[in-house]
């Protein structure tokens, strides 16, 4: 229902029942009191999906991480897992080094989901021609090997800092 009504990331993560607040004795909601809701306690609303490319591997990979959560779908949505605009902005950050692709931040808040988030990927990274699963997910491979190949010669050729001076 709010899912209809209001942005995605305003969609509340975890929600419970309770049959009256808990007050303080000057009748305010006494939130020290209030039962500790997460994520992982609202069910799902559909199926476990299990990611199966390497794209979607990375991706979940990178979702776990940044969420701190343990198993991560492919129709799992970001903010239902706990995710809000600080860690979107994480996890933008983190994309741009695994990915070696642009998608800007406001996309991020429309393909909420693994599955969305890898087709749009592709339509950014695909050859528009082809429509090749094959091409696409060797055109990541590739990609990702180039990003950490930058990686490594940048790390190999900075100065050295005040965190690498034995005490």
């Amino acid at each position: 229902w709010m899912r209809e009504r209001v942005p995605e990331h305003m969609v509340p993560v975890a929600y419970g029942k309770l049959e009256a607040l808990p007050l303080t004795p000057s009748g305010k909601v006494d939130r020290a009191k209030l039962p500790a809701l997460s994520a992982d306690a609202t069910p799902r609303t559909h199926a476990f999906v299990p990611p199966t490319t390497e794209l979607e591997r990375n991706l979940t990979a990178l979702w776990q991480e940044v969420l701190g959560v343990e198993r991560v779908g492919l129709e799992d949505r970001f903010f239902d897992l706990g995710g809000n605009s600080l860690t979107l902005v994480q996890l933008h950050s983190r994309m741009r080094g695994l990915l070696e692709v642009e998608v800007p931040l406001a996309e991020l808040f429309q393909y909420s989901s693994i599955a969305s988030l890898v087709t749009r990927v592709r339509e950014r990274t695909a050859p528009v021609a082809t429509g090749d699963e094959a091409a696409v997910e060797e055109e990541f491979v590739q990609r990702r090997a180039r990003a950490g190949q930058r990686r490594m010669v940048r790390q190999q050729t900075e100065a050295p800092s005040s965190e690498d001076v034995d005490e």
